[in-house]
């Protein structure tokens, strides 16, 4: 293969950006995999059994609260650097920006406070709520990872 049709591939701004989320996306698939596979080998059976649940209603509720956000990101973002309307495109992702963080915060309280209930009534173990509460701090990076990605997808 030319390694400088590559070169040059790389090179436009598309494609950079394009190699740069597909790596971010590797490395955090790479990281989950080994994560789970110490934790399962560590773990016993029960406790990575809370782990993985955990895990799940996190990703399912971080998934569901987007709100059309990126949607709007995604279809607006790509109007205004056409039209090079700057101060509307900085508007847009101040204003999305501005609505994940108040989003993120307000789901992990929720998730906090509802702990109990979900560890109880969900999952059927009321006494994994600790471990239900405690993991959704790690909500609002979630959020907030997954936004990170969109304008590089943007621009």
């Amino acid at each position: 293969m030319n390694f400088k049709y590559i070169k040059n591939l790389l090179q436009k701004k598309f494609l950079n950006d394009l190699a740069f989320v597909y790596a971010g996306a590797v490395i955090n698939g790479l990281s989950l995999f080994f994560i789970n596979v110490v934790l399962g080998r560590f773990l016993e059976k029960d406790l990575f059994a809370v782990f993985s649940l955990s895990i799940m209603a996190l990703s399912t509720v971080a998934e569901m609260s987007d709100f059309g956000l990126n949607a709007g990101l995604l279809r607006f973002a790509p109007h205004y650097i056409a039209l090079k309307e700057e101060n509307k495109l900085k508007q847009l992702v101040k204003i999305v920006w501005k609505w994940r963080v108040y989003i993120s915060v307000f789901l992990t309280l929720l998730g906090i406070i509802f702990s109990y209930p979900l560890a109880k009534y969900i999952f059927g173990q009321p006494e994994i709520y600790k471990q239900v509460a405690f993991s959704f701090l790690g909500f609002r990076h979630q959020i907030n990872y997954d936004f990170q990605v969109y304008p590089l997808m943007c621009g």
